[in-house]
C-alpha cells in the first residue's frame, strides 16, 4: 500500500464544492450542486473500496464525480482538479501529457472505461513530487484560501485541459 494508508484525505463534500465554484468561474458554465448525497457517497465509496491507498482513491473520485454527475456542469473539471488536489495533498502528481488527461476524462464520460481501467491509469502516472505534500488547515479560512491556491495552481499548470473540458 502507499503512505496514507488509514489516513483519512482531507478533501470533504464542502471542499469539493467550493473547488467546483472556483473552476467553474475560472472555465465558464453553470455552477451548481444537484446533489449533496451522490457527492457524498462519490468520496465515501471512493475511500472505501481504495482501502486506503491514496492514488487510488484519487482515481475512484475522478471516476465517480464523472459518473455521478454531483453538478449542474463541470462534472468532469471538478473531478479532475479534485483528484489532482487529493494527489498533490499526499505527494504525488499526475505524470501525464494534456490530451492523455483530455483523453481519459472523456472516456469515463462517456462509459468507455470502467473504474479499473481508471485506477490502473492514475497508478501509471501518479509519481512522487515531494514539492507539494502538504495538509489541509483545520481552520476553515485558511482551508479555503489553501485550497483556492490549490486550484489556481494546478488551472495554470493544466490551462488547456481545464478550458477544453469545459466545451463538453
Amino acid at each position: 500500500m502507499l503512505e496514507g494508508r488509514a489516513t483519512y484525505i482531507e478533501l470533504k463534500v464542502d471542499d469539493v464544492v467550493y473547488v467546483h465554484e472556483i473552476i467553474v468561474s475560472l472555465t465558464g458554465g453553470n455552477g451548481g450542486l444537484v446533489s449533496h448525497g451522490v457527492l457524498d457517497l462519490s468520496l465515501y465509496t471512493a475511500w472505501f473500496e481504495s482501502g486506503g491507498d491514496i492514488v487510488k482513491y484519487a482515481a475512484l473520485v475522478f471516476y465517480n464525480i464523472i459518473v455521478g454527475h454531483p453538478f449542474i456542469n463541470g462534472n468532469k473539471r471538478t473531478a479532475l482538479i479534485s483528484s489532482e488536489i487529493i494527489l498533490y495533498c499526499k505527494g504525488f502528481e499526475l505524470e501525464a501529457h494534456d490530451e492523455e488527461l483530455i483523453n481519459l476524462t472523456l472516456k469515463v464520460a462517456n462509459g468507455e472505461v470502467d473504474k479499473e481501467y481508471v485506477t490502473s491509469w492514475f497508478k501509471e502516472k501518479s509519481g512522487r513530487s515531494i514539492l507539494w505534500k502538504t495538509r489541509l488547515p483545520l481552520n476553515s479560512k485558511e482551508r479555503r484560501s489553501r485550497l483556492r491556491d490549490f486550484t489556481l495552481l494546478l488551472y495554470q499548470k493544466r490551462k488547456i485541459v481545464y478550458d477544453t473540458l469545459a466545451k463538453y
